[in-house]
């Protein structure tokens, strides 16, 4: 039992403590004014900062003027029954008392001393038993025992001690293995923490323990006395007080540590030559059991001499087992079998064979320099007519490595040698330095020999990828370019037509080809799918840009979790970018977010400078989606110093200059158009890129190349299938009306809302509807005479709304009363209008006042008394409330005539019956509308 609290485990954890700090403290003031007794039990796992919390908590006790006294001066000074003074007992470690000591401490629980006393307990639970565990026990039920539980820290506690890129595997919020790094030797101050613990028990106890350190985990009894070379009676005995102790625990039919960082320590502890030998014999005894090789290697990477050809087979084969589930596994083994493999012209060749699987390794464990740099020695060892293979993985790790020149002359190189995945190689490259229609020319090469397998998948899904991305430039449909179109043309054409350059791309062909390849994949067993993940990684890509996200994120996530059990963080980075961008299209900002940021974590750790660049990318996905220009232009520009075509490829390159150039220059805004328009990107960026481009220069009165913006917008959404496509194109148009059409930007700012929110967008629905919002905002001013209207003497005043408390209600109060009129929750009017609950919260309130009621069945009855409730409001297609909302207004307000929103053609779908707003025409003018309602 340690005497009382000390900083041995002392960390930054201990400031992360405060909440079971602070319950210690209100122990500590409870006890003072009555002068009682009380008793707090401290409990949690080894490492998890018990002793620096009660460091810390004895600290704050002595500055407070308590006398703070540990074991075993503790035991003696409160057994004492006349003690008045205050005092506080810390005991700490007391599952290691002795049964003495523990029989007092269990006595001192059932028969506390009197006076302003506070004995606090600190213990382990897995090991604290006998007499002191019954009487916590028996104390806890009677409710005199006050228990605080260190519990593992959060995600963002741990943290804050160390990145999660550096945690060692299975820390699961522990404080003392947050102190030691996956990347670093363990430290000094864990040793110091963990060894008198380790060795604590007899010297046999101390042999076995090395001895399972050396077996690895799950290590069977046999195993450890074959290491420790004792006898299995021995071993038994041993390995009951060791896991009484908890340093091992039992794990199926054997016992491993019950962490990593304890397994590290017991090891080292072990002398270098005793390590050698134990190795051998465990080797050796596993060899006798007819054990397979990926249980043997681990030992003979250890010990086995140069020569050794039976050792470089068995590593060679376990090698080959573990490439593509543990690749750093297989890059140690592979690098010890070459160095035990004998030189000579025996075995040249077999040592080309190991050098490529080395570097493959190399690769597949995000070591992609170092894989470069030994496939490189290893060409100019081969002769031409054998260098295919080792040309094609150099080519994957020039293209890792962002150096896409490089890798495309490597590929080229041996383009002759017949080679099954040289031309899927050269699709990948072409896709990854931005070239779609090199890409889709190699992919059509695959899809034309090969008849399955992950050649197919990847070329299936390049194909789309590139179709897509080289649907406006003429080069993928034979159709060139549209011709410029005059504003008037551009911007009242519904979105969707065919332009007169060309015709849309056919959509049938491309959900063949993705259904085939998601065929092929889910056809895959795991293991099958690791080998291959490089490959089947662009089916999720392209099922994103084809707007196919539950496809997306069911492949992305399956691929995911292969990917995280062997450690291929490279895939990692990719598929948690797809993922988080697929969540971000769905309108999930939180899982979107963490998405990104566990891309970001994987890019770092995987070595690769165009994984980094694309999680840049994706980070600036997120800051597009959200309308902000000038953080999507600066992480797009980032990414574009990380890897230029991997940032124009996916967030597009052609207009980061000229937009960061952009002020009130037209020739600036011409330029910023021609850069959106020649992007290389994904048609899906391209168009909201052109959205905020087009919203920046009506913002800056910069019509013509607003106008420019949305015209190329709609002949990318005419050529190209997708709801999300043609609903930011008709955001597009909204905002390039504004300032010259606001009738015709009010209409296609609502069929953009219409189009996004079917296609799930809710995020771009919000923003369609603020643009609608915003033109009629912008359209308000003095109303013209209307039947049965007051005219209002100036463009600010305010209808009399004496008369009644309806009249009051301002046009969003009354999209979310009117729903309330239907039944709708809360939660149900904040999806239909895509807001938050809060601001629905705030707006039924207002309402509420205005009408004087303070029930939802009050309202509706005003509603529903008035005549403005109960039949359907039109609006069939969409979100309800702003048709509903102005429909309901017009009639507070006496207006059988008001339209001029809703553009020729939208139909019942859109406005309401009629193809209008839900009201008849009159007014003439959607300013005369709008200034009712300011």
């Amino acid at each position: 039992m340690r005497d009382g609290p000390d900083d041995q485990h002392a960390s930054d954890a201990a400031g992360i403590r405060a909440s079971e700090l602070g319950t210690l403290r209100e122990a500590l003031d409870r006890c003072r004014p009555g002068g009682r007794w009380i008793l707090v039990e401290v409990a949690g796992d080894p490492g998890m900062g018990k002793s620096t919390l009660l460091a810390r908590f004895g600290s704050h006790a002595s500055g407070a003027g308590w006398q703070v006294l540990s074991a075993p001066t503790a035991l003696a000074t409160a057994a004492d029954p006349t003690w008045t003074r205050p005092v506080v007992l810390i005991a700490d470690d007391v599952h290691r008392a002795d049964p003495a000591t523990a029989e007092r401490l269990a006595g001192l629980v059932r028969h506390p001393p009197t006076g302003p006393v506070l004995l606090v307990l600190a213990h382990r639970p897995r090991q604290l038993s006998g007499a002191l565990a019954a009487a916590l026990a028996t104390a806890a039920v009677a409710g005199v025992v006050q228990r605080v539980t260190l519990g593992p820290l959060s995600p963002a506690e741990s943290a804050a001690l160390l990145p999660a890129s550096r945690q060692r595997p299975g820390c699961e919020g522990n404080p003392l293995y947050l102190l030691a790094p996956a990347d670093a030797p363990v430290p000094e101050r864990v040793r110091a923490a963990l060894l008198p613990e380790l060795f604590a028990g007899s010297p046999v106890e101390r042999l076995v323990v090395r001895a399972a350190a050396v077996a690895g985990d799950d290590a069977d009894p046999g195993l450890i006395a074959a290491v420790a070379r004792c006898t299995p009676a021995v071993v038994h005995r041993a390995l009951d007080r060791i896991v009484a102790g908890d340093v091992l625990r039992p794990s199926g039919a054997g016992f491993r540590f019950r962490h990593e960082v304890v397994r590290s320590v017991a090891y080292e502890s072990a002398p270098a030559g005793w390590r050698l030998a134990a190795h051998a014999r465990a080797a050796e005894a596993l060899r006798g059991r007819g054990a397979p090789a990926a249980e043997r290697a681990p030992h003979l990477e250890q010990c086995a001499a140069p020569g050794d050809e039976a050792a470089v087979e068995t590593l060679s084969r376990a090698a080959s087992g573990a490439l593509h589930r543990a690749p750093a596994d297989a890059a140690r083994w592979l690098a010890t079998a070459l160095r035990l493999l004998p030189e000579g012209p025996d075995t040249a060749e077999r040592c080309s064979g190991l050098r490529l699987a080395y570097a493959r390794a190399l690769l597949l464990a995000g070591r992609p320099e170092e894989g470069r740099g030994h496939l490189h020695r290893l060409l100019a060892e081969l002769p031409p007519d054998g260098r295919a293979p080792a040309a094609v993985l150099a080519g994957r790790a020039e293209q890792l490595l962002g150096r896409h020149a490089e890798a495309d002359a490597l590929l080229r190189g041996v383009r002759r040698a017949p080679h099954p995945g040289l031309a899927a190689a050269l699709a990948c490259g072409a896709m990854l330095r931005g070239d779609a229609a090199a890409a889709r020319r190699w992919s059509a090469e695959v899809l034309d020999h090969a008849a399955d397998g992950a050649d197919r998948v990847a070329a299936s899904a390049l194909w789309v990828l590139a179709d897509r991305a080289t649907a406006l430039s003429g080069r993928a449909g034979g159709c060139p370019t549209a011709p410029a179109e005059s504003p008037g043309t551009a911007a009242r054409r519904p979105t969707g037509t065919a332009t007169p350059a060309g015709r849309p791309t056919g959509t049938a062909l491309e959900a063949g080809r993705l259904d085939d390849a998601a065929g092929s994949v889910d056809a895959m067993l795991d293991g099958e799918l690791v080998a291959v993940m490089d490959l089947a990684g662009w089916l999720a890509e392209a099922e994103l840009s084809a707007e196919r996200l539950d496809d997306a994120l069911r492949h992305a996530d399956r691929m995911i979790a292969v990917a995280r059990e062997a450690g291929r963080h490279d895939m990692l980075a990719t598929l948690h970018g797809i993922t988080a961008r697929a969540r971000l299209l769905g309108g999930d900002l939180s899982r979107a977010a963490d998405g990104f940021d566990r891309a970001d974590a994987a890019a770092r750790r995987s070595g690769s400078p165009i994984r980094v660049a694309e999680a840049t990318a994706c980070r600036a996905w997120l800051a597009l989606w959200q309308g902000d220009a000038a953080e999507a232009v600066r992480l797009a520009a980032r990414a574009h110093e990380q890897d230029g075509p991997v940032a124009s490829r996916l967030i597009g390159g052609g207009a980061v200059r000229a937009w960061q150039r952009l002020g009130t220059d037209a020739a600036a805004a011409n330029r910023l158009w021609r850069g959106l328009e020649s992007s290389p990107s994904d048609p899906l960026v391209r168009v909201r890129w052109l959205e905020l481009a087009a919203r920046a220069c009506a913002e800056r009165r910069l019509s013509a190349a607003a106008t420019a913006c949305a015209s190329s917008a709609r002949h990318l959404a005419a050529r190209i299938p997708g709801r999300r496509l043609r609903g930011y194109a008709e955001l597009t148009a909204a905002h390039s009306l504004l300032g010259t059409d606001p009738a015709a930007s009010a209409g296609a700012a609502r069929r953009a809302a219409d189009a996004l929110a079917r296609a799930g967008d809710p995020l771009g629905a919000r923003q369609a509807w603020d643009r609608l919002n915003a033109t009629l905002a912008a359209s308000a001013g003095p109303a013209p005479p209307c039947p049965r209207t007051p005219v209002r003497a100036t463009a600010g005043a305010r209808p009399d709304r004496a008369a009644t408390g309806l009249a009051a209600l301002t046009v969003r109060e009354t999209e979310v009363v009117t729903l309330v009129a239907e039944g709708l929750t809360n939660k149900e009017i904040a999806r239909r209008l895509f807001l938050s609950p809060g601001t629905v919260s705030i707006h039924v309130g207002r309402a509420y006042a205005k009408l004087g009621v303070s029930r939802r069945a009050a309202a509706a009855a005003r509603l529903v008394g008035a005549g403005l409730a109960g039949a359907s409001q039109g609006n069939a297609g969409g979100p309800p409330g702003i048709g509903a909302g102005l429909a309901v207004v017009c009639r507070l307000r006496n207006l059988p005539s008001l339209c001029g929103v809703a553009p020729a053609g939208v139909g019942s779908s859109g406005w309401g019956a009629g193809g209008s707003c839900g009201v008849s025409a009159g007014c003439g003018s959607v300013r005369g509308l709008c200034s009712l309602f300011r």
